[in-house]
C-alpha cells in the first residue's frame, strides 16, 4: 500500500533525496567549471589553419582591387616617365599618376589593415607581423612615390616605386611560407 504521507515517503526512499542532492550539486560545479573555462581562456587562441583560412577569404575579396590600382599606378608612372624624358609630361599626366599610386597606396593600406585586424596565432604571430611590414612598407614606398611626383623629383619618385617593386618578391615569398597563398598581388 503507498504512503500518503511526505514523511513516510521519506523514510522508504532515503537514497532518492541524496542522488538529486548529488546531482545538483555536480550540475552548479559543472557550470562554475565551463564559466571558468570560459573566462580564463581555455583556448590559445585561433589556430594556424583559422587565420589562413580568414587571410585567404579577406585576399579574396580586396586583393583583385588592389593588383587593379598597382597595375594602373604601374601605366601611369611609366607613361609619366616616357613623357617626362621627352619633356612633353603634361600637369594631368602627373596628377593622373600622383592619383593612382595615391589610390594604390590606400587600397594596399586597407588590406593590410584588414589582414591585421585578423586574430593571430601565438606560433605564427612574429611571421605574420613581418609579412605586413612589409605590406605597410609598400605603401609607404607608393606615399613616398606620390610625394616625390608631386615635388616632381623624378629621382625620389624612381627610388620609392623601385622599392616597393622589390619588396613585391619577399612579400609573397612570407605570405607563401604563412600558406595564405591568395594573398600574393
Amino acid at each position: 500500500m503507498p504512503s500518503d504521507t511526505p514523511r513516510e515517503q521519506e523514510a522508504e526512499h532515503p537514497v532518492k533525496k541524496h542522488v538529486g542532492w548529488w546531482i545538483g550539486t555536480l550540475s552548479g560545479l559543472a557550470g562554475i567549471v565551463a564559466l571558468l573555462y570560459a573566462i580564463l581562456g581555455g583556448s590559445d587562441g585561433p589556430s594556424a589553419g583559422e587565420w589562413r583560412e580568414k587571410a585567404n577569404a579577406v585576399c579574396e575579396q580586396q586583393l583583385s582591387d588592389v593588383n587593379a590600382k598597382l597595375r594602373l599606378s604601374s601605366e601611369w608612372a611609366a607613361h609619366w616617365a616616357r613623357q617626362t624624358s621627352t619633356g612633353q609630361a603634361t600637369q594631368d599626366d602627373s596628377r593622373n599618376t600622383i592619383h593612382a599610386t595615391r589610390s594604390a597606396a590606400d587600397t594596399l593600406k586597407y588590406l593590410i589593415g584588414s589582414l591585421r585586424a585578423i586574430d593571430q596565432p601565438e606560433s605564427m604571430k612574429d611571421d605574420i607581423q613581418k609579412a605586413l611590414n612589409t605590406g605597410s612598407d609598400m605603401t609607404d614606398g607608393l606615399n613616398a612615390a606620390a610625394t616625390g611626383l608631386e615635388r616632381v623629383d623624378v629621382a625620389e619618385a624612381s627610388k620609392h616605386l623601385t622599392d616597393v617593386q622589390a619588396a613585391i618578391g619577399p612579400w609573397q615569398e612570407q605570405m607563401r611560407a604563412l600558406r595564405a597563398d591568395r594573398c600574393m598581388p
